[in-house]
């Protein structure tokens, strides 16, 4: 079992977009795992689909044209998603066995990303889905950073709790090893962080070696050919360049909230490469030959330039050989640089194919890139079986503009980067922060080459050429039918303006960086609206709303049906703050059921995105039940907790002796055990929030607390003047907007009494003249009434109506 023991915490990586689909004694069976019983023999019941979709499915056009249409159109899915709808995502793909497979989706409870199903085997309980990951599925609100409920729903209602609602990053601890692994093979009982896909784990593991001052970007030279960079902004925004040919994908950043990444991808890498060097250069019979005539080309940009894609193509979606030199006469002319050119079957002499596809490769890079970055890359390292070739990487580098590295040091040869990616992330997980390079790391990204400036130059100046050429190939040969339909922009509800969402993760950085964050009750869709035009960080559905909003004695009489009922109206207004709703007293304390199915009704009825509990550390296994069971964000609360102020003498300040300021900070360090996210310290002396805000690795929100907590949450009433039964002391009121409705109602009863209200022709409607003349005389025919341009007589006339009440059916004038 040799290092077994010694190892800390687990993370790691797998093949992105497949997906497996767990029964509900599957769910059931992961935390029961024996390591007496070999693991297929415990698992034999646990899917209701054996052979699972992967990446390499590509069967679900009519499902990836759905999803497009039920947002508006590919545009408005990439801007929504990162992608358009893609046959390999797992979107189209869950839904296609929807419909295929009707009698496996009824026996579906759960369903996981290959990732989080290794991250599921090894804490023996359902994993989330970390949000790198999610974003390769088409159902993912990547801005907003959480599933987008009208695409999941319009697959199924079910889909979002099937998936799990709780989505997190990929250094994110989500449990310890089972049993199973210590039982079987020795561990300890280590941590497990987050399991993500192949690609963001690559680029976690570039991105934490040393040797280089910027974040590069990482491109693969494989089989196909992929490149991978940082987004410090999303590219998809209104009216961006990117939006109007959303090709490629954008991804969350594995680890850090506010960064994204771009993924572009081309079929035709080292293939393509390979199959230019044994169809069209038979003189030619080996890479080093190969690298030997390109060498001796040169730059062919503008001169030339090829286009080589002897398979389809998925950026431009185009397939065949398209060669084009500049020539005077040439009947394609260029708009930007007034060149010509015209299209040839073979180049001339001197031009070769093999200098032509490197820098057709490359120059496809460098366009790409800039629509979505928008400005040039600083630094490129290079992997794949292509990478060591001197002569791809300087061209590499002229076209791109910067300088090239590879990863050097011990076993680089055997260096897996998605699986060195993920131990990276359990690492800084473990060491409670990240690290630009962990100590002992015996890998660093070695420079070996610079771009020659005078080369980029003249690339660059030659890309607009280059971008034009690559255009009219791709919209004289893409099929005919998908021409329309490839870049179609839609923007229906495209709220660009609108503040980014509000996450954990937000909540997090927010914390991480210092700055105090701004909670607020809110029980109603107006209160929600004023608090998400203020720019709240966090809006809390409180059961406070029990006194101030339903006059009861006190915050225990509230039910979780009424609290669902003001959570939904809250969330109706609530767009980017991250909403908080608080579970009843009585709805959580009986046992780890009865918590969860209250914590799910409050998510899956109550629209909250997280859940509040009033409770220390004997709630704790609830917690976890709640965190770690459903996959549901819990907010812990300490100190004086409204629903249980009886059993504490009434509403008093806790922790004001040594004994009982220990009792909290106990409570305080088993609730972020537990799986706390957060925790309220409510009413308690400042020195003892500050101590354990300081000992906590997460916010606290303090109400009563002191100045020195990680945040700040009142009671919306209290801090508007508006309950009046009580203040209590802690709270300030920013506003005293009781006494304003009591002079505003006052002021209305007056007016309604004096017939100042409403007044005419200022709050009231009108007939035209000849209507109104007509309706006059009906009224005097029909009724006996005589109508005035006041209010005189009003009683008058009200008691003739009575007395005179016709007894046949008016006659209505033509």
């Amino acid at each position: 079992m040799g290092y077994n023991s010694r190892i800390c915490s687990v993370g790691g990586a797998a093949q992105q977009h497949g997906s497996v689909y767990w029964t509900k004694r599957g769910v059931e069976v992961l935390s029961t795992l024996s390591g007496k019983v070999p693991l297929k023999e415990q698992l034999k019941t646990a899917f209701s689909l054996l052979d699972s979709p992967i990446w390499e499915d590509s069967s679900t056009k009519k499902q990836c044209k759905q999803l497009e249409t039920r947002v508006g159109g590919s545009a408005r899915l990439a801007a929504l998603t990162g992608s358009t709808a893609f046959e390999r995502f797992t979107g189209s793909q869950i839904a296609k066995i929807k419909e295929d497979n009707y009698d496996i989706w009824e026996r579906t409870e759960r369903i996981s990303l290959v990732s989080s199903f290794v991250g599921s085997l090894l804490t023996g309980r359902i994993a989330p889905i970390d949000l790198a990951d999610a974003s390769g599925t088409n159902l993912l609100d990547i801005q907003q950073g959480h599933w987008h409920r009208q695409l999941c729903d319009s697959i199924d209602c079910r889909l979002v709790e099937m998936l799990g609602p709780y989505l997190c990053l990929a250094n994110e601890n989500i449990g310890s090893l089972s049993k199973y692994f210590q039982e079987k093979y020795g561990f300890g009982n280590c941590s497990v962080v987050a399991f993500t896909g192949d690609n963001p784990a690559a680029y976690s593991g570039f991105e934490s070696i040393g040797g280089c001052q910027y974040a590069p970007a990482i491109v693969s030279l494989g089989t196909s050919d992929t490149v991978l960079f940082p987004l410090e902004m999303y590219p998809y925004r209104e009216g961006s360049k990117a939006l109007e040919t959303p090709d490629g994908h954008v991804l969350r950043h594995p680890v850090d909230p506010e960064r994204y990444l771009a993924m572009l991808c081309y079929k035709n890498g080292s293939l393509a490469r390979e199959w230019v060097l044994n169809t069209l250069m038979p003189e030619c019979s080996s890479w080093e030959e190969f690298s030997q005539i390109s060498r001796r080309c040169r730059r062919l940009a503008p001169r030339a330039f090829g286009f080589y894609y002897p398979m389809l193509e998925i950026q431009p979606h185009v397939q065949g050989i398209f060669r084009f030199e500049q020539n005077s006469e040439g009947d394609i002319v260029v708009p930007s640089s007034k060149r010509r050119y015209r299209k040839v079957s073979e180049f001339s002499a001197g031009i070769s194919d093999a200098r032509a596809i490197i820098e057709s490769q490359f120059m496809s890079m460098s366009v790409d890139c800039r629509k979505k970055k928008g400005d040039s890359l600083k630094a490129l390292a290079v992997t794949g079986g292509a990478s060591g070739n001197a002569l791809l990487q300087q061209v590499m580098a002229d076209v791109l503009g910067a300088a090239v590295y590879v990863v050097a040091g011990e076993r680089e040869q055997a260096l897996s980067m998605p699986a060195y990616g993920g131990a990276v992330n359990a690492a800084n997980a473990f060491l409670g922060k990240q690290h630009a390079q962990l100590e002992k790391c015996r890998y660093l990204l070695q420079q070996v080459c610079s771009p020659d400036d005078a080369e980029h130059s003249e690339y660059l100046e030659a890309l607009c050429d280059f971008e034009y050429l690559r255009h009219r190939v791709e919209m004289n040969n893409v099929i005919k039918a998908n021409i329309h339909n490839k870049h179609t922009c839609v923007y229906l509800y495209f709220n660009v303006g609108a503040r980014p969402k509000v996450t954990i993760h937000t909540i997090k950085k927010l914390y991480n960086d210092g700055k105090p964050i701004a909670m607020m009750t809110a029980y109603d869709y107006p209160t929600a609206v004023a608090c998400e035009r203020a720019g709240v960080d966090m809006v809390l559905v409180g059961d406070s709303l029990a006194m101030v909003a339903l006059g009861h004695e006190d915050t225990s009489q509230v039910t979780l049906d009424e609290m669902m009922h003001h959570s939904r109206a809250v969330s109706r207004g609530t767009r980017s703050a991250f909403m908080v709703s608080d579970l009843p007293f009585g709805t959580y304390h009986a046992d780890e059921t009865a918590a969860v199915t209250s914590a799910i009704r409050m998510v899956k009825e109550g629209r909250a995105e997280a859940v509040k509990l009033e409770a220390g550390r004997r709630a704790a296994p609830r917690i976890d039940a709640i965190v770690h069971g459903a996959g549901i964000p819990v907010m812990g609360h300490i100190g004086l907790t409204p629903q249980t102020a009886v059993a504490l003498g009434g509403f008093r300040v806790q922790g004001k002796t040594v004994a009982n300021a220990q009792s909290l900070v106990d409570d305080a360090l088993a609730l972020q055990s537990a799986g706390c996210f957060s925790i309220v310290l409510e009413a308690m002396p400042s020195l003892v929030a500050e101590t354990i805000t300081r000992l906590l690795s997460i916010p606290t929100i303090g109400i009563g607390a002191g100045s020195r907590t990680s945040g700040q949450v009142l009671v919306y009433s209290d801090m508007m003047g508006i309950f009046d039964r009580f203040t209590p002391k802690f709270c300030r009121r920013f506003a005293e907007i009781g006494s304003q409705m009591d002079e505003a109602l006052g002021e209305y009863k007056g007016a309604v009494r004096s017939r100042q209200f409403p007044e005419e022709g200022v709050h009231t409607y009108a007939m035209s003249p000849a209507a109104e003349e007509s309706w006059r005389t009906h009224v005097q025919r029909n009724y006996g009434l005589e109508l005035t341009d006041n209010t005189e007589g009003l009683e008058a006339g009200r008691a003739a109506a009575a007395a005179n009440a016709p007894a046949a059916a008016a006659v209505v004038p033509e």
